[in-house]
Parts: C-alpha cells; sequence; structure tokens
C-alpha cells in the first residue's frame, strides 16, 4: 500500500468510498452522496499544508491502482478563531477495513499536522457505536472530549456523537512573536 496525497484522477474513486458510506454506514450523517459540483469543490478546498487530503492506493497487476481510502484535514469551525483547529476524517473502501489501512493514514495527517505551523488541535467527531473508529482514536492517543446523546438521525434511528482531540506540538502561538 502506498499514501501519496490525492489528485483530481483520484475523485471519482473517494466519491465512491464516501458515498457507500452515505448510503450503507453512519459514520457520515449525510442522506444523499454529494453532487458531482460539491464533492469537487470540497476536493478544491483540500490540498493545502493546513488540509491535507492523501489516498490510501494498492497496486493492481498490470493495471495501475485502486485507491482504497483517504484522510484529510478540514477546517473544524467556518470562523476565524477556529483556523488552528482542524477535523480529522478517514474513509476505507468495505474491504480494506480492518487491515491497518484507516490507521496508516490517520497517522500520516496527523504526521503533516504536527509539521503545520498553522495547526494547533486536531479534532475528531465519531458517530457512537462505531468500535473501530474509537479504538483507532485511543490508538493514535486522541483522548475523548464528550459526547453529544441522539444528535442525527438516519436509518430511522438516533445516533450520538463523540467529540475527541488531540494535541499537536505545533501552533501559531508558537510562531507568534511575544
Amino acid at each position: 500500500m502506498t499514501i501519496r496525497p490525492a489528485e483530481l484522477r483520484d475523485l471519482e474513486s473517494l466519491h465512491a468510498i464516501y458515498a457507500h458510506e452515505v448510503r450503507t454506514g453512519t459514520a457520515t450523517f449525510d442522506l444523499e452522496p454529494p453532487s458531482a459540483d460539491a464533492w469537487r469543490a470540497w476536493f478544491d478546498a483540500h490540498g493545502s499544508a493546513q488540509h491535507p487530503l492523501v489516498v490510501a492506493v494498492r497496486s493492481l497487476e498490470e493495471r495501475g491502482e485502486r485507491v482504497v481510502g483517504y484522510a484529510c484535514l478540514s477546517p473544524y469551525r467556518p470562523h476565524a478563531a477556529f483556523a488552528p483547529t482542524v477535523e480529522l476524517s478517514v474513509y476505507l473502501s468495505a474491504d480494506e477495513r480492518g487491515c491497518g489501512t484507516g490507521h496508516a493514514l490517520a497517522q500520516h495527517v496527523i504526521d503533516l499536522a504536527r509539521a503545520c505551523p498553522l495547526t494547533h488541535r486536531v479534532v475528531s467527531v465519531v458517530t457512537v457505536g462505531n468500535e473501530a473508529s474509537e479504538r483507532l482514536h485511543r490508538r493514535l492517543g486522541f483522548a475523548h472530549c464528550g459526547t453529544l446523546h441522539e444528535v442525527g438521525r438516519k436509518f430511522d434511528s438516533w445516533h450520538s456523537v463523540a467529540t475527541w482531540e488531540l494535541p499537536v506540538e505545533q501552533s501559531m502561538a508558537a510562531t507568534e512573536p511575544s
């Protein structure tokens, strides 16, 4: 498996991975997959040092490679004061779960966050009951900050979300003069 920055040629594969989760899972509270235009806007919002988007690819004999997952750091909230905080997202193709790809992707973007002087904290919002994601966050050193109960409704059920946080060594405060 190789992890590399996402490229425009990956857009369709990324959308397919996300759309599958929208239709079958609760890791996202989207009820319909995003339109092609919305997905392209999402893609275009990533790729900077603070908001990277990376893909995991597996080589296919004589047929190039297949994108099997992705991870990104996105703005946590739109308000300027939240700019040093980013939100982690990791999505995998269904056949890639449980084999370490999610951990490798998450660790990769966390390392990028640590190298970015604009980033102070990584936050993740996880649907309660997603045990694999909860284990992943604990293994990566995230701390559970709290739970919002029954804040989303999908598949005729209420779902709660837990917030996790990870401080990173670099921050804007460390680079600003006193």
